[in-house]
């Protein structure tokens, strides 16, 4: 690209990923294809560059494809520079990062999902032993520290297994989920 943001040559590999004939990008900018959130950030890296700087530099950034899907990319920026040390245009790697990013969300997803489920209870959503040690712990670690008095309030559901023994299970469950909530 020029200083600017402007296409200068793109590579097919470029086209294809975002869907353009090279034509159409050779008429248009970076910040044409940039994500709308990502534009101040690509805007502030142009005039940065326009002004002097060098870099390389290195970052994610989302473009949109032409037909406004997200891509996400690891970008590589490197100025060309004449003889007399002015920046005259710049070269962008880009790398397709989308499928490993949107892997990456999953598995930390998943990750806090079953963390939930080792520390909740299913039927009523609130810690099960596990999950009132762990906050019982940092409750009374904060306490401690701050000297503060605390207080812990214990229930029991008398005649449960009644419920359960003659109007059954699921009859059970509402009455837990009833004191839980």
């Amino acid at each position: 690209t020029s200083v600017e943001g402007r296409f200068l040559q793109v590579n097919r590999s470029f086209c294809d990923l975002l869907g353009y004939m090279e034509a159409e990008l050779q008429h248009s900018n970076l910040l044409a294809i940039t994500h709308p959130d990502d534009v101040p950030n690509a805007a502030a890296l142009l005039r940065a560059i326009a002004g002097g700087a060098t870099g390389p530099f290195r970052f994610e950034k989302r473009y949109l494809t032409k037909e406004a899907r997200v891509v996400i990319a690891m970008v590589s920026v490197g100025v060309v520079r004449d003889m007399d040390g002015r920046n005259l245009q710049c070269v962008f790697q880009v790398e397709n990062i989308t499928a490993r990013r949107r892997a990456e969300e999953n598995v930390a997803r998943y990750a806090a999902d079953l963390r939930n489920l080792a520390l909740t209870d299913d039927l009523t959503g609130l810690h099960n032993r596990r999950g009132f040690r762990t906050v019982g712990e940092q409750i009374c670690a904060g306490q401690s520290r701050n000297r503060q008095p605390l207080m812990l309030v214990a229930l029991d559901v008398d005649y449960l297994k009644a419920i359960n023994d003659t109007w059954g299970h699921e009859a059970g469950d509402r009455a837990i989920v009833v004191v839980a909530t």
